[in-house]
């Protein structure tokens, strides 16, 4: 009885459940060449990272250094569409896919977006594989995941976790502590059944972030998101860095009644001290969006991007009177 029990349990263990299912996914995802000038690391933000800092503790900057070796995409089309990361084929020159059976194909960048660290390539392919897809809103906190990658020798990877959150990066993204790298980063996060959950993006390897290669602190978009961002991909529309008001404030005011986003500090040379905008200030209304409280505004802020005009309402007590203002003012890149 001891022995059917244990071997009931490894029957049903992670890594037995996982070993099944690198057949069925690995022929979805595909190995990525890329070729482009060397450049030194840059500091970039984390798409989402830069209005989410209070709510969610993530950090603003991280250092983006490029991986040299290949890359992990994933086909969501079988005429020849394929996600992967947008940090993975930045600036570059020349980009080479190869599917599962080593066959190449040239490819072409066809939209991105920086925001949520997706980039969508296309070859000229008929009759891929495609992963079934998982329904976003069935996902639940807890169940098992796995990280799926191809690249190095054009070999596939899996690395099983599970789904640690539902809603980071301000609801565009799933966290996962599956291991994620530079390897396998644009490949997919499927269930246990490799249904796609998502396709797995940002990662830094700046050491004062909380998350990076294989640190067990890894994001996925889910396919929910997809389904908005693919088309407008295919479509050659890139959607660019998110706006920065450079205000700080957050929802933990003593005053619980404020029926607004209350600001206690303006950063010097940004859009909001430019636009006239001033400490205790209540941000009653965002371009025409009413605005109850500070992740409100936060969402509100990062529906725009840099260069983006915005009127935005404020409440002000100036000499013992209540003012209403509308401020114009023009969103800019976070210093």
């Amino acid at each position: 009885m001891l022995s059917l029990l244990l071997l009931c349990s490894t029957l049903l263990s992670p890594d037995s459940a996982s070993a099944g299912i690198i057949d069925k996914v690995a022929p979805s995802i595909v190995s990525i060449v890329v070729e482009r000038d060397p450049e030194p690391p840059q500091e970039q933000p984390v798409p989402g990272a830069e209005e989410e800092e209070e709510s969610q503790n993530v950090p603003p900057n991280v250092f983006a250094h490029r991986s040299e070796g290949p890359v992990s995409g994933t086909i969501v089309s079988a005429d020849g569409y394929i996600l992967t990361t947008h940090f993975n084929v930045r600036n570059a020159k020349k980009i080479s896919v190869h599917v599962a059976g080593g066959k190449r194909y040239d490819a072409v960048l066809k939209g991105y977006s920086t925001r949520k660290d997706l980039a969508l390539l296309k070859i000229e392919a008929t009759d891929l594989p495609v992963l079934p897809r998982r329904e976003t809103s069935s996902v639940v906190q807890g169940e098992i995941v796995a990280a799926i990658g191809r690249n190095h020798n054009n070999t596939p990877s899996i690395n099983t976790g599970i789904v640690s959150a539902l809603d980071r990066m301000l609801g565009d993204a799933l966290q996962t502590d599956a291991r994620l790298n530079y390897g396998n980063v644009g490949g997919a996060l499927v269930d246990m059944e490799g249904r796609l959950v998502g396709i797995t993006c940002n990662v830094t390897i700046e050491t004062s972030a909380r998350w990076g290669p294989n640190s067990g602190i890894g994001f996925a978009i889910p396919v929910a998101m997809l389904d908005k961002v693919v088309p407008m991909l295919k479509s050659g529309v890139n959607e660019g860095k998110p706006g920065y008001l450079g205000i700080v404030g957050s929802d933990d005011d003593a005053d619980k009644n404020i029926d607004g986003a209350k600001i206690t500090d303006v950063q010097p040379g940004t859009a909001s001290a430019i636009g006239g905008m001033e400490a205790d200030d209540i941000i009653v209304a965002f371009d025409g969006k009413k605005i109850e409280n500070f992740d409100q505004l936060r969402k509100a802020i990062l529906e725009k991007m840099v260069g983006d005009s915005v009127v935005v309402t404020v409440r002000r007590e100036a000499n013992g009177k209540t003012e209403t203002l509308d401020l114009k003012l023009t969103l800019g890149e976070r210093p």
